[in-house]
């Protein structure tokens, strides 16, 4: 029975995923090429060179595809973590310039604590404590973030 879209004995696409698909692929070039080994015209191993070097210089072009990609996702994550540790450190930075601008040079267990936090909102808090807040208020407030896992 034929199947729309087949030609000479190779099933249609495979439905579904890329992956799907490659393995559908190279399983019939593996059954197809049984064939042809065994009892193939001519014109058969004629046809099947040529679908081997599509499928080839397909699967050199996924497998390029496939690098640029992972390429260009890893420089992405790589750009979002970088921003990322780049405000936390600014971040940093304006906190200590207000708690000494207000309070005095900060205290070497409070730039400890600071130093050792990458949680982005628990800075936020502090800046503002920082802002707003008492001396005591802040040291207490970073002491009980060091508590809880800063």
């Amino acid at each position: 029975m034929a199947v729309a879209g087949a030609r000479r004995g190779r099933p249609a696409a495979a439905p579904g995923l890329r992956v799907e698909r490659q393995v559908s692929r190279g399983a019939w070039r593996f059954a197809r090429r049984s064939e042809v080994a065994q009892d193939g015209s001519q014109e058969d191993r004629e046809y099947m060179m040529s679908t081997e070097n599509l499928y080839e210089t397909w699967r050199e072009r996924f497998r390029e595809e496939c690098r640029k990609l992972g390429l260009d996702e890893g420089r992405k994550r790589g750009l979002d973590e970088g921003r990322k540790r780049g405000l936390n450190e600014g971040r940093k930075q304006v906190l200590r310039e207000v708690y000494e601008a207000r309070f005095g040079p900060m205290p070497a267990n409070l730039v400890a604590i600071l130093e050792a936090t990458d949680d982005e909102a628990r800075l936020k808090s502090w800046n503002v404590l920082a802002a707003v807040g008492s001396a005591e208020e802040f040291a207490a407030a970073l002491a009980a973030g060091s508590n809880n896992g800063g």
